[in-house]
């Protein structure tokens, strides 16, 4: 992995990728409230393959709250990489995740110069008078033409720090379409990441798990992000791998929930 600074970029840079135009899709997940503004030097990491959701995985794993990402298509010689910074520096984001790969091609179209001899006639004048005579010479004609160059896409992923920890140190997602199917129903949450030493990880929940109940209503993220920051704890009911479990959730008062 390639891992770089990236500063403020002034005048002619900026202007430079005026053009490239990102399309920004913000986490509906994250309220303003939830992380912290940020004004200092952007820290933007290259992610060889294209697994985003490990990567969100990972920053929430270091209380890194995933804001939203932006899309970028463009030959490899636009300055994207700019246009990438302004938009971190537009949502004062920390942290930048950039993944790219090759997207196929483009046809552009040129003008090449293609030398050509001329003939004209010019008169000469000799002891007999002015006479008519052939003049050759070199010359230089535009001609368009076409030629491929390299597509590339671009995927950036922006984070914001946490105001405070990720609660009980769990992620959760509704169930997509195939594990809806396998549990009977996406009225459910899908525990996609558990943090090592946190509330969770020391009741036992593991990525994967997905709570069908929560204190026995159905779960929504609300009503769970409730019950992660309840100084009580609570009662979860779980499908993992096929079974149904039952977990009674003790809080952890060093978490501060």
């Amino acid at each position: 992995m390639l891992r770089f600074a990236l500063f403020v970029l002034f005048g002619s840079v900026f202007a430079g990728c005026a053009s490239i135009q990102p399309y920004y899709t913000p986490n509906p997940d994250i309220a303003a409230n939830e992380v912290e503004d940020y004004e200092g030097p952007l820290d933007a990491e290259l992610v060889a393959g294209t697994n985003i959701a490990q990567r969100i995985a990972r920053r929430e794993a270091a209380d890194y709250a995933f804001i939203g990402s932006a899309a970028f298509t463009g030959a490899a010689d636009e300055d994207w990489t700019s246009a990438m910074v302004r938009l971190g520096r537009t949502l004062k984001t920390e942290k930048i995740d950039y993944f790219t790969w090759y997207a196929g091609t483009d046809t552009a179209t040129g003008m090449t110069s293609v030398p050509v001899m001329r003939t004209s006639f010019g008169t000469v004048w000799g002891p007999d008078g002015p006479r008519t005579v052939p003049v050759t010479m070199l010359d230089t004609d535009w001609l368009p033409y076409s030629y491929t160059v390299p597509r590339y896409e671009y995927r950036v992923l922006y984070y914001k720090k946490r105001k405070e920890p990720l609660p009980m140190g769990i992620r959760y997602e509704w169930p997509g379409e195939e594990l809806g199917r396998r549990i009977g129903t996406r009225k459910a949450l899908e525990i996609t990441l558990v943090v090592p030493g946190r509330t969770g990880w020391k009741n036992d929940l593991f990525d994967g798990d997905v709570i069908l109940a929560v204190n026995g209503r159905t779960p929504t993220k609300e009503l769970m992000r409730q019950f992660c920051r309840a100084p009580a704890g609570g009662k979860l009911k779980i499908w993992r791998d096929g079974q149904i479990v039952e977990k009674t959730i003790s809080a952890d008062p060093s978490e501060g929930k």
